[in-house]
């Protein structure tokens, strides 16, 4: 492997709009204390389990020093046009999505829905998050193959798999990015405020990061949080919405009008969905349901890390379920830091004359 590379490098070469493999893995630059953004990572989210942060590739994507070992397993993986990929950067509304678009492409089977949703709708990087080995050499800590050995795991499903993934679109395996194989992807966004004060608490709950809210939204807006830039992450998939095989949803659309969105989904799947149990659909998707749904509030994950003592925080995995909340503990000045950075991030794009930039500016019109 070329994991060496990273002790090696101290700049990038320029970044390219083609990144191959091999020119992406020259592209590898650790994330070194040397700057307050850098030392925040050090201090406040490495672990022996995550023990660095590197910039991968032509969009410099932060990640955990354990996805190298998987960046050519990911590159070469066997795409198949029949999967069903929900896509977002995290805290957007995944794991509603998720619930949603399977229910759908299973034709509301909610019996089939009592089995855990990270089974049922693996995610597919889960392995290169943290190393899961060393964790259970020091812990004694197993997890199921879904978790810890994800890409093997959804490799050998048959049938439909339903694959989540954070990576941005740049980095999704060859096979997408060159068109030979076109499963369907489904892209949820959300307002980045909302999705900053949302990564925050899971940070510190699932991920056992240690950051204040403050230092946060610091290495958030810094695009050296884990999945790298927001902004490059959205436009990545927002550029391929014409592609008769991505469908582009948001939350708020989601928490505004569900039953359209459901619509909007099932008639990109092409299924119909038996109108008599709609109701039931709704009210399996509604937070309070999903809240106390262990197949999908991961309160499992959250027992095992309280267990062996790795996250600092106690909370649930869903904790409001609304829009615009980031108001509670953004302050004035943060919102309006966000919002230039959003406007600094989005003028010139397309997206920039889309409703939807609209709703995430309005603080800042």
């Amino acid at each position: 492997m070329f994991v060496t590379v990273l002790h090696k490098l101290q700049k990038h070469a320029p970044i390219s709009t083609n990144c191959t493999l091999k020119e992406c893995k020259k592209k590898i630059k650790k994330v070194d204390d040397t700057d307050e953004i850098g030392r925040i990572i050090h201090k406040d989210f490495l672990d022996p389990f995550c023990e660095n942060y590197v910039l991968f590739g032509e969009e410099e994507t932060s990640l955990g020093d354990n996805y190298l070992k998987f960046v050519e397993v990911i590159d070469n993986f066997e795409i198949r046009d029949s999967d069903v990929i929900v896509a977002s950067y995290p805290k957007a509304g995944t794991t509603w999505t998720q619930e949603m678009v399977w229910l759908i492409g299973n034709d509301l089977d909610f019996e089939g829905a009592k089995e855990h949703l990270d089974k049922r709708f693996p995610h597919f990087e889960l392995c290169t998050v943290v190393d899961f080995q060393k964790m259970k050499d020091k812990l004694g800590a197993t997890r199921p193959d879904f978790v810890g050995d994800s890409l093997n795991f959804i490799k050998n499903l048959s049938g439909v798999r339903y694959i989540k993934t954070h990576l941005p679109y740049c980095l999704l395996p060859k096979q997408i990015l060159n068109g030979l194989k076109k499963p369907k992807i489904i892209y949820v966004m959300r307002d980045p405020k909302d999705v900053c004060v949302s990564y925050y608490h899971h940070g510190r709950l699932i991920q056992g990061w240690r950051a204040n809210f403050q230092d946060f939204s610091k290495v958030f807006l810094s695009d050296k949080i884990m999945f790298g830039s927001f902004w490059k992450h959205v436009l990545g998939f927002w550029n391929q919405r014409h592609c008769d095989n991505v469908l582009i949803i948001t939350y708020e659309e989601m928490k505004r009008d569900l039953l359209s969105v459901i619509k909007t989904v099932a008639k990109f799947l092409k299924k119909d969905l038996p109108e008599e149990k709609i109701p039931q659909l709704l009210d399996h998707l509604s937070f309070e349901s999903m809240k106390n749904n262990r197949a999908v509030n991961q309160q499992d994950k959250i027992e095992s890390r309280m267990k062996h003592q790795l996250v600092p925080e106690k909370g649930s995995f869903m904790r409001s379920g609304q829009a615009q909340k980031y108001k509670d503990e953004m302050s004035t000045e943060l919102i309006e830091q966000f919002d230039k950075w959003t406007k600094f991030n989005i003028t010139g794009t397309s997206f920039q004359n889309d409703d939807t930039a609209s709703l995430y500016l309005k603080s800042a019109i």
